[in-house]
């Protein structure tokens, strides 16, 4: 199937759904992004799946590796751990304005900026704590806390792409590797300086607004 094609399929496919015209806007923007981040042709990975398992997940630590072990969480990792981590990742895309966390809601996942620029805020939107590009990470607490709840907003500022580790893999993961638990004390010691750092902005926000 060519782009063009697809394309049709998906018009259609909005069309027999009622969607309206923003956001039929919104998914063609969306599936255009993916289409340029996986490739132009959607069956030139088809490949992966028609190897063993265990040679496909080498491909994918492969390709992803350097992505997580220069970040100071996996520092001293083992590459197993590391190959399971990898494979536990899931992609996600995200439009201009998308929301990827809002202030408050319970925090499930960690995730690791691969493309793009995404901005972290207070709850009125109205400060920008930092800004988030290619090789940053952000939600970890989530993965170590319970009821964890988002102490920031996180918004695709651009097309961005992240990937998500999600907090019943990691937990699960640390139970297979129990040689890797040097990774969540790290995890709690980044989470409590972004903890404190989030509280400093946040009175320095309160002051200037009185």
């Amino acid at each position: 199937v060519n782009w063009n094609e697809k394309v049709k399929q998906i018009n259609d496919s909005m069309i027999q759904m009622n969607l309206n015209d923003d956001l039929k806007q919104r998914v063609r923007n969306s599936y255009a992004f993916s289409w340029a981040v996986h490739g132009r042709d959607e069956n030139q990975h088809e490949w992966l799946h028609q190897i063993s398992k265990d040679l496909r997940a080498e491909v994918f630590f492969t390709v992803n590796r350097n992505l997580i072990a220069k970040l100071p969480i996996f520092k001293g990792a083992d590459d197993f751990f590391l190959l399971d981590v990898v494979q536990r990742m899931v992609s996600q895309l995200y439009l201009p304005g998308d929301y990827v966390l809002r202030f408050g809601g319970l925090g499930q996942e960690m995730f690791f900026v691969t493309k793009g620029t995404l901005q972290a805020m207070n709850e009125e939107e109205t400060t920008v704590f930092s800004i988030l590009t290619a090789g940053d990470f952000f939600g970890e607490i989530a993965l170590i806390e319970d009821d964890c709840r988002r102490t920031a907003t996180v918004r695709s500022f651009t097309y961005s792409h992240c990937n998500v580790l999600r907090k019943t893999d990691f937990l699960e993961l640390l139970e297979i590797h129990p040689k890797s638990i040097r990774t969540k004390t790290l995890l709690k010691k980044m989470a409590r300086s972004r903890q404190e750092n989030s509280k400093k902005v946040k009175k320095i926000s309160a002051i200037k607004k009185f």
